[in-house]
């Protein structure tokens, strides 16, 4: 390290055995990965991984005294884990601000504590490798595969960020702020030009509206520029007709724009045959993997506004035909056939269909109200009614329902506009 100071270290740590001492010798190249796995007593005693709250902390405030990265881990369908205490280890992780935030899924090795007790747990696991599991007695097999997509949302709207995955360049910060926080966002038109960081060093994110009338040169210009003004995190909002080609994709991803948010009309979808051609061909090459310059392969975040959700058979259509790309965020909330209360069946069977993908419908509240109880008619110990509430705050404060989401709609040219989040 002394040699060559461009040398990284990985080092895995348990963060209540950290200290003082243990965290001066870590100051130089390195990343820390911190297991907490959980932080339900209960579980914590099943695994015989003890959690002792205040020596966790302590060894977290040791590391960032000292400005030294960490990711935490998360793990999925541990004993006594319900989707109650899953949600509150997410939050408490993400109050400690890691660099990033990871979510194994259990698997039932051979000759583990947990694979000797599968039966007493109640697993559910493939019985070849790597026996992933697939439901026990706190989550159900729906419900497990609905945290597991909302764990996947959480990991990849913290993680891909600007800061994180184009660190090597000098202009961007590492501030390490975190899902939930008071700050605030930028919305503008492109037409009206970047803010400086200057004027909005409180603004970690950055959302870019685009119509399908603006040049593809300035989308690329006002995405440089975004990233040299130091945010975060830069959204684009835009129509297909923006976003038809992989190489345009490439170069926006290569200036920070991991997010990306898309409006598709499904009554156009199943009619006509061109925006069916184009958006097909978009959703493709925006569900792809593209490599960062000097850096990781990385697939962008993909929302998609819903429109015109009475248009059931193109709905499933085109969730079919994306079934196999991983991690899209269907946002329905906003659309008055879906959001209807009798159709709260058909937003529950989008989610069960969609959520074994690690994909997400980010619906409103009281449709996921809806899903909860649906969930808590299932057999298991899993608590959902009685934590309905708070499971839905948790929720709320992830972004993961739509309740203070806003929408894309192209007919506003709101010049600059700030909101908190």
């Amino acid at each position: 390290v002394n040699i060559n100071n461009r040398t990284f270290i990985s080092v895995e740590a348990y963060a209540d055995l950290i200290t003082p001492e243990v965290a001066d010798a870590l100051r130089l190249g390195s990343v820390l990965d911190i297991g907490l796995q959980s932080i339900n007593a209960q579980t914590t005693r099943a695994i015989q991984r003890p959690f002792k709250r205040d020596k966790w902390l302590r060894g977290i405030r040791l590391l960032r005294e000292r400005n030294i990265a960490f990711n935490v881990y998360l793990i999925s369908a541990l004993p006594y884990e319900t989707l109650g205490t899953f949600l509150q280890g997410i939050q408490f992780t993400l109050q400690e601000r890691p660099l990033r935030i990871f979510f194994n899924e259990l698997c039932l090795l051979n000759g583990t504590m947990l694979r000797r007790n599968a039966e007493q747990f109640g697993y559910e696991y493939d019985r070849d490798p790597p026996y992933f599991v697939h439901g026990n007695r706190w989550m159900p097999v729906p419900v497990l595969k609905f945290v597991q997509a909302l764990a996947k949302v959480v990991e990849r709207n913290y993680s891909n960020k600007a800061g994180v995955l184009l660190n090597s360049l000098p202009w961007m910060t590492k501030t390490n702020r975190y899902i939930g926080a008071e700050d605030s966002i930028v919305r503008h038109n492109l037409q009206d030009g970047i803010p400086t960081t200057a004027a909005n060093t409180s603004a970690e994110q950055i959302e870019l509206r685009a119509g399908p009338s603006v040049e593809r040169r300035l989308l690329l210009q006002s995405a440089a520029q975004a990233m040299l003004a130091g945010f975060d995190r830069i959204i684009l909002s835009a129509d297909f007709a923006n976003l038809n080609d992989a190489e345009t994709i490439h170069n926006l991803v290569k200036r920070g724009v991991l997010h990306f948010r898309v409006p598709l009309n499904l009554e156009r979808y199943q009619f006509d045959a061109e925006y069916n051609r184009m958006s097909t061909n978009a959703l493709l090459q925006l569900t792809r993997e593209y490599r960062i310059a000097s850096g990781p392969q990385v697939r962008p975040i993909i929302e998609i506004d819903i429109q015109n959700g009475e248009h059931t058979d193109a709905l499933r259509s085109v969730t079919d035909r994306l079934a196999n790309r991983l991690g899209i965020i269907w946002n329905t909330y906003a659309d008055e056939f879906l959001e209807a209360e009798h159709n709260r069946e058909l937003v529950y069977d989008l989610m069960c269909s969609i959520t074994p993908h690690r994909s997400w419908v980010r619906m409103s509240r009281n449709a996921m109200q809806y899903c909860l109880r649906r969930f808590d008619e299932l057999p298991g110990e899993h608590d959902i009614g009685a934590d309905a509430q708070r499971i839905l705050d948790d929720m709320q404060s992830l972004e993961l329902i739509g309740d203070g989401y806003v929408q894309t709609d192209f007919s506003r040219t709101p010049g600059l506009e700030r909101a908190n989040r």
